[in-house]
């Protein structure tokens, strides 16, 4: 099962992003808060979208924000665990 990670807006459900890792979605993140502030980026969906859809929320508002101020390297070896998790 490959996974697509998406952004979205918390509120209308619409997809602003789709990525192939979690790390890219958070630099996106990460770029909304540079550029336009905590609210826009609180009002941010992290959800994978598996080719099986089956998808799930990962984190959404202060949580994402949380998330996405992590350290890159760090976030990038979460999501090998993440991935390694799954794959049990």
């Amino acid at each position: 099962m490959s996974a697509v990670y998406e952004l979205g807006d918390y509120q209308t459900g619409n997809c602003l992003g789709a990525y192939d890792d979690e790390a890219a979605a958070l630099a996106d993140v990460r770029d909304t808060l540079r550029r336009h502030g905590e609210s826009a980026a609180a009002a941010l969906v992290l959800l994978t979208a598996p080719d099986d859809g089956e998808g799930e929320r990962i984190a959404a508002g202060d949580a994402l924000i949380a998330r996405a101020r992590v350290e890159p390297s760090h976030a990038a070896r979460l999501e090998v665990q993440r991935r390694e998790v799954a794959d049990d």
